[in-house]
């Protein structure tokens, strides 16, 4: 019988032990293949690392934490032993009503071009596909044409909302699961209700089962990224830092607003929480999910995958029927 797939994405940086660049590589693929092992009885478990670019202008929040050189290590080494890798370059989100294209082929993104070249030249000469995460459609349009070897994945920035004049609301899901390979919608969004209207582009989901932006109020979470350098692109445009105008976003009602901010909701309102809203989406057949990085946690945490996994096993659309006893989070 064949076994099912269920793929989790993690962030490299902290995945195990101390960060030591290159040399990092054996002990996260150790691991890597450790859990591998673990589960392989029962499910066909697909691991994709990733990690941002240092010198890449479009390389997205937090402290980046690889060269361009180590990059192309990496990429190399997993790609060697099979396993994808990504790279987001989620920056760009835009903050004035004035959309600022971007000139892809200029100087400033000679790191930009350099990463996806390395990506799409591993990918082509080990066969394993490697990812890119974007926010803009122009980028991603570039990517199509000019590195088609690569997947492109549509990041959760890109649906945490804008200005009025640009933020196309629900439509901006609609044109995502279109245009993308993959689509990780906003840790807000990922409520049955509201994913339950895009069935059809189930297995193009990626939801993030651990994150700490699960704030109720999305205008302080667009903030939050482009203070973060998630938009780091916008700080040669909006050196405030903070959006001016009419805001706009999606709202889920569904989604438990608790407290205000980040931190307060960390541990109840993330998706691995809400363990019915994680058992329903699994039946309307997630099987792909990320754990981000900068959380404070080991991102190959043993427990955590096994839950992740426990609940897929038993809640996918073959599985037989789950009893109350089993509604446990993570």
């Amino acid at each position: 019988m064949e076994k099912p797939e269920l793929t989790i994405e993690f962030g490299l940086r902290d995945a195990c032990g101390k960060f030591e660049g290159l040399r990092h590589f054996p002990a996260v693929l150790e691991k890597m293949t450790q859990i591998r092992k673990q589960f392989e009885s029962e499910v066909d478990l697909r691991l994709i690392p990733f990690e941002r670019p240092l010198e890449a202008l479009l390389r997205g929040g937090r402290d980046a934490g690889l060269s361009s050189w180590n990059i192309e290590g990496y990429c190399r080494h997993f790609n060697h032993n099979g396993y994808s890798f990504m790279v987001p370059l989620n920056g760009g989100l835009t903050t004035t009503p004035a959309y600022v294209p971007i000139n892809f082929d200029g100087r400033i993104f000679d790191a930009d071009r350099e990463v996806l070249s390395t990506l799409a030249k591993n990918s082509s000469e080990s066969g394993i596909p490697n990812y890119v995460t974007v926010t803009r459609d122009d980028v991603r349009n570039y990517i199509r044409e000019r590195f088609p070897e690569l997947k492109i994945v549509a990041s959760c920035v890109k649906f945490v909302g804008g200005h009025k004049e640009v933020f196309k609301g629900e439509k901006e899901y609609d044109d995502a699961f279109e245009g993308y390979d993959y689509v990780v919608p906003l840790s807000q969004h990922s409520t049955p209700d509201f994913l339950g209207r895009y069935r059809s582009h189930v297995k193009k989901m990626v939801l993030l089962a651990l994150t700490e932006c699960n704030g109720p109020v999305s205008r302080e979470c667009f903030n939050h990224y482009v203070r973060s350098q998630c938009a780091f692109f916008n700080f040669r445009h909006n050196p405030s830092r903070e959006f001016s105008g009419d805001f706009s976003c999606i709202n889920v009602p569904s989604f438990p607003e608790i407290g205000s901010g980040c931190a307060p909701n960390l541990s109840r309102s993330l998706l691995g929480a809400r363990v019915i809203d994680l058992m329903d989406l699994v039946k309307l057949g997630v099987d792909k999910f990320k754990i981000p990085a900068g959380i404070r946690v080991d991102t190959l945490d043993v427990h955590n995958i096994a839950r992740l996994v426990d609940i897929f096993l038993k809640n996918r659309a073959e599985a037989p029927a789950v009893v109350e006893s089993d509604r446990t989070e993570f």
